[in-house]
């Protein structure tokens, strides 16, 4: 369900991060994942948690995660110099990764020493850290073209730029590869 709802919108989210401020963008997606997380661990704390419930959360989570990804990787040509936007792609990347290695290491820890509910409200309230972190962020220029579009003209322009391109094309059927069959292992990891 996660994977389906990201794959759904993903093409929405790249279309928002270009026509919304993407530092709201991210401050509203980011607040969303928290709360989901923090639902999911109440539920799990209490005992109320049923699997229907599991369903819904990963697949609202998969649009939101929609919603973030491409804002998120947007985001960085708006707040570095053109000159260091390589580096900067390379440092994210790293960090991302890096959180995908040691976060289930850590969270598998935290489930062993007392249970999911810990973890769970934990990951919530790193969250709400990097929400923070965002309301601290306060040059980001963007660059506006003025163009006025729809919203079906910008999905149709990018769907035949993605089916022109072969470079991209083989990128993105890399990471939808990743994203749909190797990402979905990672989440459960730590249980």
């Amino acid at each position: 369900l996660y994977g389906v709802a990201t794959l759904s919108f993903v093409l929405f989210g790249g279309i928002l991060a270009d026509r919304m401020d993407r530092r709201w963008l991210l401050i509203i997606t980011q607040a969303a994942v928290a709360v989901l997380i923090f639902a999911i661990a109440t539920l799990g704390v209490t005992g109320l948690v049923e699997v229907w419930h599991i369903y819904a959360i990963a697949f609202i989570l998969g649009i939101v995660q929609a919603l973030n990804s491409p804002t998120r990787m947007a985001i960085i040509a708006d707040v570095v110099e053109r000159e260091d936007l390589m580096n900067a792609v390379a440092l994210i990347m790293t960090v991302m990764n890096s959180g995908r290695i040691i976060g289930p290491a850590v969270a598998g820890g935290i489930i062993k020493l007392t249970d999911t509910g810990p973890a769970l409200y934990l990951n919530a309230g790193l969250y709400f850290l990097g929400i923070m972190c965002l309301l601290r962020v306060k040059s980001v220029s963007r660059q506006r073209t003025g163009m006025k579009t729809t919203v079906l003209g910008d999905l149709l322009a990018g769907l035949r730029y993605f089916r022109a391109t072969p470079a991209v094309l083989t990128i993105v059927g890399i990471s939808f590869a990743l994203g749909f069959f190797a990402m979905p292992h990672m989440q459960v990891m730590p249980a």
